[in-house]
């Protein structure tokens, strides 16, 4: 499972990325290992929604769905298996 550490000052910061076998779904888990309680880490993320034999240079044609409920996010073109975040 890949695991980066950032260190900054008196912060050190782990970020886990977990990819779901057969699924195009990711989980990327950020834990604070030392540093301020009260650090806030603000987050943009970038996705692009393409089947796999597309290419990466084809133009986005629809907008994503963004769904919010307490600490659950979901992100979808609105067909198919979602994309969830937590």
């Amino acid at each position: 499972m890949p695991v980066w550490r950032y260190e900054l000052e008196n912060i050190v910061l782990e970020k886990t990325l977990v990819l779901l076998h057969g699924q195009n779904t990711v989980h990327i888990t950020y834990r604070l290992l030392s540093g301020p309680e009260s650090l806030q880490l603000d987050l943009r993320p970038s996705m692009h929604f393409r089947r796999h034999e597309h290419s990466v240079s084809e133009a986005i044609t629809r907008e994503y769905l963004f769904r919010a409920e307490a600490s659950h996010y979901e992100v979808s073109t609105g067909r198919g298996p979602c994309h969830r975040c937590e």
